[in-house]
């Protein structure tokens, strides 16, 4: 088969043919920069390197070559040449990898003299680019980066530095590779802990190159964020991430995704981490930490001391490994600063350094892998000493889900609950100096009732902290709040002892009340209005003066959110108040509610704080408190997406984050 290349220069008549007498087909071409030489790639694998001022007709090329023949390779599907003034040329090019063994890859190869590594992706390359010297009068091309842009990410590599490491993406990272399954955001984030969570995150970022973006082009118009907020993720393999979130904008705090070298290990229980294989390589096995070790202490939990953890960290159980991401929204798109991962007790049956070969000395080809996800064994320096586990990004064990997180930025209490019911509760212990740096009628239907025979009616689907009156007018005390799955709330007064005598007496609760719903819907949010009839602060924010404090003079209500209807009770006496049914002749249910803070447009001084609320057909209504008017309403998540509606939260200014695919974030602003 001959396959011709025609080349034509400027708006001169004449023009030129090279005509090569192949086998395989054609894929892509590329002209040096000099303009004598060009070059083929061809579908099976190899590329040729042609002379491109000789003879018009060339029957052989000046080279041929398959790079990682002589066995069936993959199509070379483009290709890149780039001179230097000293040494080897640049050749990247997508494909040309061995069929048999990694076919099913997406990868990128360089090559320069001796050195050669090929980058391996977690999705389809659509293309790739780089960035060389602009001066079009040069010499040569200099290469600087290599940008690759694959379907679920932005990836750039600095081909200057040596062993070519990747460089920290500030835009554009993708969040997960396992299917989020839960989240938790929190608002207006302390200086002194945001700042302990940056400084930790840059000393897991050391593997990344020192060059700056590449890409520099524009100019940002976002203004600076307002707060500091942070977006907490839960994954099906076990992690969570948090995000920083800030009106909208997103950008990293926490980097725990680290486009490197994937250190993966595959979940089974064969082998144990902290060993020695056969080969010498260093193996490890997540264990619970020793209670004889000077660096533990026991006490109601396993805690480190501080000589151990230097800064914070307090362990309370001991269950599966996960991780807790922190992500920064501050700027205009989302940018992972910061990883903690939890102790686990799962055994692995493959080194994490199998699929690694960063050298390419005992495997051919060597073969990197790009990929959002970096597990690996390090020291935290944000909760001290830890061991963290290299599980699988794409593992599918049920066990390692992460279904509930929660972090109190007062306290620095963060608490992950898994699939397996297991528990982790972790301890950031900031400085109390710390908190003073806070910035302070649709058309309705029947609902229909359900029985009390329905399967998973004494689900818990709703907790609630408040210090209400519960038993009488006169007192009020802490208080537990739950709501099940069958319209039932129950109401459980707190004996906290003082706090110097924590360590010796437990917490106690005892029933106070219980209200069943007549329709018996299930409960998905319980809120506590004060006397001005103001939704409760929390309670560590009217402590330390960061909030009003609440009116505790005047009679307080309870407002129940179930999924059919809104219903005002009067505490402590509970009698129905007001109601408002939100079913709708289309079947209109509530699946997310959260109180936030509207701003007015004309004055910064005026403020209110309404109840807002994600129903299953994806629309957003806005209701006032505490006469449940509807003030708006807004479609914005296609009701066929059930991931994206299940996952939505609010922030406490109205805006709604969720996931509009698996892997991707959206937000919207109800305000």
């Amino acid at each position: 088969m001959k396959c011709s290349v025609d080349s034509f220069h400027g708006n001169q008549s004449m023009s030129g043919s090279i005509q090569e007498a192949v086998k395989e087909q054609l894929e892509n071409v590329f002209w040096c920069r000099d303009a004598q030489q060009i070059i083929s790639c061809h579908n099976d694998g190899g590329y040729n390197q042609w002379d491109a001022a000789g003879e018009p007709v060339q029957q052989s090329p000046m080279e041929s070559k398959v790079p990682y023949g002589p066995f069936r390779c993959k199509a070379i599907g483009k290709i890149t040449w780039l001179t230097t003034r000293r040494g080897s040329p640049y050749i990247v090019f997508q494909g040309g990898m061995p069929m048999a063994s990694y076919g099913d890859r997406h990868s990128i190869s360089v090559v320069h003299g001796s050195q050669q590594i090929a980058f391996d992706f977690t999705s389809r390359i659509i293309d790739h680019l780089v960035i060389a010297n602009p001066d079009p009068s040069a010499e040569c091309d200099d290469p600087r980066a290599l940008l690759v842009l694959a379907e679920e990410e932005l990836v750039a590599i600095d081909l200057q530095t040596p062993g070519w490491p990747v460089i920290q993406c500030p835009y554009l990272v993708s969040l997960h590779c396992s299917a989020i399954t839960c989240s938790h955001h929190i608002s207006s984030i302390p200086l002194k802990l945001w700042e302990r969570i940056i400084g930790a995150g840059r000393k897991q970022n050391t593997h990344y190159s020192t060059m700056p973006w590449p890409i520099d082009g524009g100019v940002d118009l976002a203004p600076a964020p307002p707060q500091r907020d942070l977006l907490l993720t839960g994954l099906k393999g076990h992690a969570v991430k948090s995000t920083s979130i800030q009106l909208g904008y997103y950008s990293g705090i926490e980097r725990s995704c680290k486009s490197g070298q994937l250190q993966g290990a595959r979940y089974s229980g064969k082998k144990r981490w902290g060993q020695q294989n056969k080969k010498g390589k260093e193996e490890f096995i997540l264990k619970p930490p020793n209670p004889k070790n000077n660096d533990y202490h026991q006490g109601g939990g396993a805690y480190l001391s501080d000589a151990a953890l230097e800064d914070f960290l307090e362990r309370v159980t001991r269950h599966e490994d996960g991780t807790v991401r922190f992500w920064d929204a501050s700027g205009v798109c989302l940018q992972l600063l910061y990883k903690m991962s939890t102790v686990g007790v799962f055994q692995t049956d493959s080194d994490p350094n199998d699929n690694l070969n960063s050298h390419g000395e005992e495997e051919w080809p060597p073969l990197r892998k790009i990929i959002s996800q970096f597990f690996s064994a390090h020291v935290s320096s944000l909760f001290g000493p830890s061991q963290v586990g290299c599980f699988d990004p794409y593992s599918d064990d049920p066990r390692l889900g992460i279904q509930k997180i929660y972090m109190c930025k007062f306290s620095g209490y963060l608490s992950v609950a898994g699939t397996a019911g297991q528990v982790q509760e972790a301890n950031t212990r900031f400085e109390q100096e710390a908190l003073r740096e806070m910035e302070l009628a649709p058309v309705q239907r029947r609902i229909e009732a359900r029985t009390a025979e329905d399967s998973f009616t004494g689900f818990v689907r709703t907790l609630y902290f408040a210090d209400t009156f519960i038993r009488d007018s006169s007192r009020h005390c802490p208080s537990l709040w739950a709501g099940t799955n069958g319209g039932t709330v129950y109401a459980f007064s707190l004996r906290v002892p003082p706090v110097e005598r924590r360590m010796e007496e437990m917490v106690s609760a005892a029933q106070a009340k219980e209200i069943q719903l007549m329709h018996r819907a299930p409960v998905v949010g319980i809120l506590i209005l004060d006397g001005h009839s103001v939704p409760l602060p929390e309670p560590l924010e009217a402590a330390h003066d960061l909030s009003k404090s609440p009116d505790m003079q005047g009679s307080h209500q309870l407002l129940v959110i179930s999924e059919e209807q809104l219903k005002v009770f009067t505490l402590p006496k509970v009698s129905s108040k007001l109601k408002l049914k939100l079913t709708a002749t289309e079947g209109c249910r509530v699946r997310k509610s959260s109180v936030c803070n509207f701003g007015s447009c004309r004055s910064e001084d005026h403020n209110e704080n309404h109840l807002t609320v994600l129903t299953n057909l994806g629309d957003i209504q806005v209701i006032s408190l505490p006469h449940l008017k509807p003030q708006v309403r807004y479609d914005c998540i296609r009701k066929e997406d059930v991931s994206g509606i299940a996952s939505c939260v609010f922030t406490k200014y109205g805006q709604g984050i969720g996931l509009c695919v698996k892997l991707s974030v959206a937000s919207v602003n109800s305000f």
